[in-house]
């Protein structure tokens, strides 16, 4: 039921974006501020994306988990599960201490870079993606709680706050499934949500300044700067940007027209090398670059940042866009059934691993979110990624079981 409700959610937010849109005339999100330059390209994004949300989210996802695979079993599963879970918390704390010494991995500084070779470690173990597995297999291990509560150190101090709505979605979905909470309540805590949104904002950007920044200020230096600039345009002014911010970054309708608009400008970009091809985006492209000695490339997200309408001066690469699932569909006509079939490979896949992994109702809701959140928005090198780190999961499942017993208990 959560997910339906996160569902039609998504689908609402951009419904009501290309209102405001079609109502103002301008564009909302990260463009907001420039006209729309033309209306029909507008509708038939809309109708892209709201079809694509629609037939992936819902008829596909459930046709897909209706295809049953063996499930691979390993020995001593409680041992495994106990192993699995320290390991994730060894890793999770070096990955912070990682992050910290280098001042690498916190939003909006993706142009940065760790003067260390260690670096490639976390590019081929991507322990944000094995955590979030591991979350969906193990919810009730004992060892689950202290690598949550790592988890959310680990993304709070890199400014990025996407983890606080995989909780939320996560913890309530496992409540109603077991008849803990009803629809009522998860209305109230929704509405908690939207009220302290704005608070929750300003310590979203203060970590991000902090470990990010350059100046050396303290971090409450940072909460107290931001929240005086908020209290100085009243709570109500505030409240409305922050619901303003939060729902234009769940619509991507803005985006996909610019990138309908702009294909003309974009597709020469691709001709020149410039950015990855839709089947390419991910780690295998990444290594494939490196293999043949490739100049850097960026994902189309990225790369549409140097072309679209924005109101502030950046470094390509810094920071990106949601090109969403509908912007590949549109930007070359001649792509979209192959953008089609290509996501619908990778969604099997998907789902293979997840039978492979055992298909709980926890790791089905983890599946549900990476589709929602990952593909559907258009990171199909992220959603790759996710795939990588499924098959990755599965062998240190069975790695594990080899270790010594003094090495991890």
């Amino acid at each position: 039921m959560v997910r339906y409700l996160l569902g039609a959610f998504l689908l609402l937010v951009n419904l009501t974006s290309y209102f405001v849109m079609l109502n103002t005339g301008q564009l909302v999100g990260d463009v907001v501020g420039f006209p729309v330059q033309d209306f029909f390209m507008l509708t038939v994004s809309l109708l892209t994306v709201l079809i694509s949300y629609y037939f992936f989210l819902f008829p596909l996802f459930n046709l897909f988990l209706k295809f049953n695979f063996k499930t691979l079993r390993t020995k001593h599963p409680e041992k495994v599960e106990h192993r699995l879970g320290l390991l994730i918390f060894i890793f999770q704390i070096i990955f912070i201490a990682f992050n910290l010494f280098y001042g690498v991995n916190i939003a909006g500084s993706g142009n940065e870079r760790a003067s260390t070779s260690f670096s490639i470690f976390w590019v081929f173990f991507p322990i944000d993606m094995l955590f979030i597995i591991y979350y969906g297999c193990y919810r009730d291990s004992k060892y689950f709680k202290i690598n949550g509560i790592v988890a959310l150190v680990s993304f709070i101090t890199r400014g990025q706050a996407g983890i606080l709505l995989l909780f939320a979605f996560m913890e309530l979905s496992k409540a109603y499934r077991e008849k803990k909470i009803s629809l009522n309540k998860i209305f109230v805590f929704f509405i908690i949500i939207l009220v302290s949104y704005p608070f929750i904002n300003i310590l979203k950007f203060a970590f991000r300044l902090y470990f990010g920044g350059t100046d050396n200020a303290g971090l409450d230096s940072y909460v107290v700067e931001l929240f005086t600039s908020s209290q100085s345009e009243g709570y109500f002014q505030s409240f409305i940007i922050g619901i303003e911010h939060l729902l234009y970054r769940f619509q991507i309708v803005s985006i996909v027209t610019e990138i309908y608009r702009l294909s003309d400008t974009l597709m020469p970009l691709y001709e020149q090398n410039v950015f990855f091809p839709f089947w390419l985006e991910g780690l295998h492209g990444l290594m494939l670059d490196k293999i043949f000695d490739e100049p850097r490339r960026y994902p189309l997200g990225t790369i549409f940042t140097s072309v679209g309408n924005f109101n502030w001066n950046f470094e390509v690469g810094t920071w990106n866009v949601n090109p969403g699932l509908a912007g590949w569909l549109l930007i070359n006509h001649l792509w979209a059934a192959f953008v089609f079939i290509y996501t619908l490979f990778l969604c099997f896949i998907s789902v293979f691993l997840f039978r492979l992994l055992g298909g709980g109702s926890s790791l089905k809701d983890i599946l549900w979110f990476t589709w929602a959140f990952y593909l559907l928005p258009g990171w199909l090198g992220v959603f790759v990624l996710f795939i990588y780190s499924l098959a990755l999961f599965i062998f240190l499942k069975f790695l594990v079981t080899l270790l010594p017993r003094l090495v991890l208990k």
